[in-house]
Order: C-alpha cells, then sequence, then structure tokens
C-alpha cells in the first residue's frame, strides 16, 4: 500500500479528519517479505523449546507454572539470524487460552501508540506534532491540571517509559474507539477491545469522545489535522464490541469501594481485551516488519518505526521527563516498567534492554517485550502474564504482586535470555542488533 493509498485508507475509517493534507511521497517500501521467514511451532517443537527454558526457572517459579490458579500464559518467538543479519522466526505458545478475559492493563498502551503513529505517518507529521483536546474527556484517569495541549513526543514518553493512565485517554479520545478497530481488523486483530477509557468502569461514557484534533509544532496554511467532532458510537455498534467471546466473568467475588463484598464473579464484558497472542504479533510487526505479510503490516517509516520502538525500550531514569521536574527520579528503578529480567531488583544488569509494554491490574500481571543482551548478541520476544490473586477477590488491593507473578515474570524474562545464549547460533545480528541499531548498546 504506497502512501496516497495508506491516506485514502485511514481517511475512510476517520483516522484523518477532512482536510489532512498530501505531502512527499514516503520512501519506497523494502521487498515483501515470505510467510516462510515465521514458523509456528507445534507439539514437541514447542514442548522441547519451553521445557529448556523452565529447566532454568527455580523452584519456586515452577510451582507457579504447576498452579492452575495462577492462569499463566507465555508467547515467545525464537529469532534465528543468518549470515546477512537477516532474521527467521519461530513462535511457540504455552497455557494460552484466547477466550478467557484476563486485563491487559498498560499492554493497551502498545496498540494505541501504533495506531497514532499511523496517522501521523499519513500526514507527514512527526513526534513533535501536538494533539488537541477542546475539553477533558467524558471520563477516566485525568487530573485537573492536565493541560488539553500536549506534544506528541511528551504523550509517548509518559505513555511508554513510566505507563501514565492520563496520555492513554488522551489518544482514546484523539483517536476513537470506532475508527481504531477498523484500522484493528484490517491488520487481523478483530478480536482486540479497546472500548474503556483507563480508570473509567462507565460503559455509555466511554461510548462518546471530546472533539479533537493533532497539529503541526509550527501552525501555518495546511499544518493541521481539522478538527474531529465529538463522537459517540450508536449502542447496537457498542454493544458488538463488548468481550468477543460472551460474558466475561472473573473472580468469585469483588470488594466495593466501602470494602464491602460482593459474592460472585465480576462481569468485565465492557473492558478492555487484548489476548496475549496479539499483543506479541503487535509488538513481532513493529520490530520486525519481515515476520509478517504486506498487508498486516504497520504502515510505518522505517524512521517512525524504530523512534517509537526506541522509546519502549527507555528506563524511567533515561526519560528527559525527569530533568524538567515533572517526574521525580526516586519513584522509578529500572523495574518499575519492565517485569522480564529486571523486575526483582533495582538495577537492570550491564548490557540488557527491553523494547515492549507491561500491565497490571486485578491481580494479573504481564508484559509483551523483545529482550536483548549485549552478551554474545543474545535476543528473544517473549510475552507472558500471571494471575496473582489466591483469595478470589477482586479489587481488595491483596494482590501477591511481590511475592508471585513479579518474581515469576523476572525469572522467567532470565530464563528465555539463558537458554538463548547456550543454544548453538552460528549467526548474531551484528549491525541489525537492535539496541546498536537504536544507539542504546
Amino acid at each position: 500500500m504506497d502512501r496516497r493509498d495508506l491516506l485514502k485508507r485511514l481517511g475512510a475509517l476517520g483516522l484523518l479528519a477532512p482536510g489532512a493534507v498530501l505531502l512527499a511521497q514516503a520512501p519506497a517500501p523494502a521487498p515483501n517479505a515470505t510467510a516462510r521467514r515465521h514458523r509456528r511451532l507445534q507439539g514437541a517443537e514447542a514442548q522441547a523449546l519451553f521445557d529448556a527454558v523452565f529447566a532454568h526457572l527455580p523452584a519456586a517459579q515452577r510451582e507457579v507454572l504447576r498452579d492452575p490458579r495462577r492462569e499463566v500464559q507465555i508467547a515467545l518467538t525464537r529469532i534465528e539470524r543468518e549470515a546477512d543479519g537477516a532474521a527467521r522466526f519461530a513462535t511457540a505458545t504455552f497455557g494460552v487460552q484466547r477466550q478467557r478475559w484476563f486485563p491487559a492493563a498498560s499492554v493497551v498502551k502498545l496498540p494505541i501508540a501504533l495506531l497514532l503513529a499511523e496517522v501521523l505517518e499519513a500526514a507527514n507529521l512527526g513526534f513533535n506534532a501536538r494533539t488537541v483536546l477542546a475539553s477533558p474527556p467524558r471520563s477516566g484517569n485525568w487530573d485537573p491540571a492536565e493541560p488539553l495541549v500536549e506534544p506528541v513526543w511528551q504523550t509517548l514518553w509518559r505513555l511508554l517509559v513510566v505507563s501514565e493512565n492520563v496520555p492513554f485517554n488522551r489518544l482514546y479520545d484523539v483517536l476513537g474507539p470506532d475508527r481504531m478497530h477498523a484500522r484493528l481488523a484490517e491488520l487481523g486483530f478483530d478480536e482486540v477491545r479497546l472500548i474503556s477509557r483507563l480508570g473509567s468502569p462507565d460503559a455509555r461514557l466511554n461510548r462518546q469522545t471530546v472533539a479533537s484534533r493533532i497539529e503541526a509544532p509550527e501552525i501555518g496554511p495546511g499544518d493541521e489535522l481539522a478538527w474531529v467532532p465529538r463522537w459517540s458510537s450508536e449502542a447496537k455498534r457498542a454493544a458488538s464490541r463488548s468481550f468477543p467471546f460472551g460474558r466475561a466473568l472473573k473472580a468469585a467475588d469483588w470488594q466495593d469501594g466501602r470494602g464491602r463484598i460482593e459474592k460472585g464473579p465480576r462481569d468485565f464484558s465492557t473492558a478492555n481485551f487484548l489476548p496475549l497472542e496479539d499483543a506479541h504479533a503487535m509488538l513481532l510487526r513493529l520490530a520486525f516488519p519481515e515476520a509478517t505479510r504486506r498487508s498486516q503490516r504497520w504502515a510505518l517509516s522505517a524512521t517512525t518505526r524504530l523512534s517509537l520502538l526506541r522509546i519502549t525500550g527507555l528506563f524511567p531514569r533515561e526519560s528527559p521527563l525527569l530533568a524538567t521536574g515533572t517526574h521525580a527520579p526516586a519513584a522509578f528503578g529500572d523495574g518499575y516498567a519492565k517485569f522480564f529480567v529486571v523486575g526483582d531488583r533495582d538495577a537492570a544488569p550491564r548490557g540488557f534492554r527491553s523494547f515492549g509494554k507491561t500491565g497490571e491490574a486485578f491481580g494479573h500481571q504481564g508484559e509483551v517485550a523483545l529482550l536483548t543482551d549485549a552478551d554474545g548478541q543474545c535476543e528473544v520476544l517473549l510475552s507472558a502474564n500471571v494471575y496473582a490473586n489466591a483469595d478470589g477477590v477482586l479489587n481488595d488491593d491483596r494482590y501477591e504482586y511481590d511475592t508471585v507473578s513479579r518474581p515469576f515474570l523476572a525469572a522467567l524474562g532470565r530464563a528465555a535470555l539463558a537458554v538463548e545464549k547456550e543454544r548453538p547460533r552460528p549467526h548474531r545480528a551484528g549491525a541489525a542488533f537492535l539496541p546498536s541499531v537504536l544507539g542504546l548498546g
């Protein structure tokens, strides 16, 4: 799909307002890769891969794997390099039950950032563009002091590096659920549900957005995307976009705001839903577009794609926002928003980088990440989610994050990298090693 076709498609989906300007053509895309570059491991092959990883886990973490209450889900993609640095991929899954609801939590910040990047790409705008809301969102997390205008780069840093919720809600209103889901369906993610602002259980208000626009940093004739009007999804369409597999019932009991226990499971049918395999595939396509056919790749130039990927790989201490006083450095260790490898310690090992997104809500912790280690140029794409809520009560803040899920995810990340270090790898990524490409070596 060339640039003109992309702009027309995004306009038809409502992702660009009328008046968006078609500017210079983007560079010609790279040659299409074949599906042979990505294999799905099944049966004995998949079992052998996970056996090798699990053998590196401490006994306590292997017990987590065996406990059905923990609902452990894992997806792992092995990256095989060729002599010229080109990559082939082999993906296996463990414990994945696609039709079981679990809170994707902040992992939903990855697809909303990608969708915004596509809109900017189509309009020839960079991360120095600004999003503008006519008024605060109707619901969800929003600080009274939050400005209605914010540079995109700052939104992305807040969203992906320190995982704030307010930037997600800003982009939710800028893009709108109907428009987001139309594009996700085109990419093959038709069971993903981005239907709720973070911190908002109000399904009716989540179907409404305020007027918004995106503008260039220096406003001039034709430099802004026209106002996207206030929007409300019709009830019939919104109802069809609830949890795709019936009712999303979770847990045994619920504790209300007054501390009273409401017996019976909670219905999350109108909450966000992002299957683990889909989150894994989204990141794989961002890091390695050649892993999938052209029609299902993110419509991003190499510059935009790598810029976004770089942001996902930074630690909070590397954020320019710390220098401005927006965030207190002491509040964010390296494991603050990165669970694999470093989640149970204050500082990341030397040479380690993780590109992706974490999420934590209602007793679930999870992450989707490309893990890299400069020692031997090890790299592996790993996604996992684990449930740490032994008492079965939601909203009581008695979750076992520090004793169960965080140690498990940290150990799992270390185990996955250890297997990659040990196995024979005839070729390394060389100049294609992502931290080196991004200047994060």
